[in-house]
């Protein structure tokens, strides 16, 4: 019979096991002898379980029902340093219980911490290494917004096509008040409001880094500083213009970019080729979507 899989958890979160115990006929019975360091948890496979209960507890006969127990482990207990760790698969057993009369060892289920799905083939779904690669580069903190220009099926034809708004426009936009590596300061006008814009895409639009663009990983609303990821290759300054942009906008765009240049006036973005000066299409923003030339 195969151990049941509870599932793939986040990092330092609490699991909740459950398991029931009959007796030879099927009927729900109690178990006994049943203590937290009955649970032995085995990490990747190996044959030496963690050594400490801390952070694990039982409850027999959960809730007064007979023969409904849980187990719950919290992995956030570093007694045993390293051992909940993400990446890797936990197996849980119980040892040396009473059940009906009888000693009884057996598995309950297995887990793991973030060690699933957790990869996805950009290539497959854009058809574009390209723009898998500058995917990538977002989910890193990387991607630099001068580097890139869009494809679009009528290169620089004149006729302007409305596309489905799959974004807002720019949440705020203003000139910075200073910066420095990992971080800028957003006008005076900016949140107030802590973690506001974290997870937002800020852009550098004009003046000093003009052409960068960052994850924003907290926000104080207090003194207006974003804190970004990773630091800027020219840090801001008080002439920097920004844009803070929902993520899931900049990721969309990005399955269908390829590297080149880009300039921006107003809410219009200009896309150039690789000579810096071939225009290869234009996107304006609006309140109600974006349209395309």
């Amino acid at each position: 019979m195969s151990i049941r899989f509870l599932g793939d958890f986040a990092e330092d979160a609490t699991v909740y096991i459950p398991f029931n115990t009959f007796d030879s006929d099927g009927a729900s019975v109690t178990i006994t002898d049943f203590a937290n360091t009955d649970v032995h948890v085995h990490k990747d496979g190996d044959d030496t379980q963690r050594n400490n209960a801390a952070g694990v507890t039982v409850y027999i006969d959960f809730d007064s029902i007979t023969g409904n127990h849980l187990v719950k482990i919290d992995t956030s207990e570093n007694t045993v340093a390293d051992f909940w760790v993400t990446g890797s698969d936990y197996d849980v057993r119980i040892e040396g219980v009473t059940i009906n009369t009888q000693t009884v060892n057996a598995w309950i289920c297995k887990f793991s911490i973030e060690n699933r799905f957790d990869e996805v083939d950009v290539v497959k779904i854009s058809g574009d290494s390209t723009a898998a690669d500058n995917l990538e580069d977002v989910f890193d903190g990387t991607y630099a917004a001068a580097n890139m220009k869009i494809f679009w099926e009528n290169g620089a034809g004149a006729t302007t096509k409305t596309v489905d708004d799959v974004g807002s426009t720019a949440i705020r936009s203003g000139t910075a008040q200073a910066g420095a590596a990992g971080t800028i300061t957003l006008d005076a006008s900016a949140s107030a409001t802590n973690n506001l814009y974290n997870g937002q895409i800020c852009l550098l639009t004009g003046g000093t880094g003009a052409g960068q663009c960052r994850a924003i990983v907290d926000y104080i609303g207090s003194t207006k500083v974003a804190s970004v990821t990773p630091n800027w290759t020219t840090n801001p300054g008080a002439t920097s213009t920004f844009e803070l942009q929902p993520a899931s906008s900049i990721l969309t765009h990005l399955l269908s970019m390829a590297v080149g240049k880009f300039s921006k006036s107003g809410n219009v973005y200009t896309f150039l080729d690789w000579d810096d000066a071939t225009t290869l299409s234009t996107l304006t923003w609006s309140a109600t979507g974006r349209t395309r030339s």
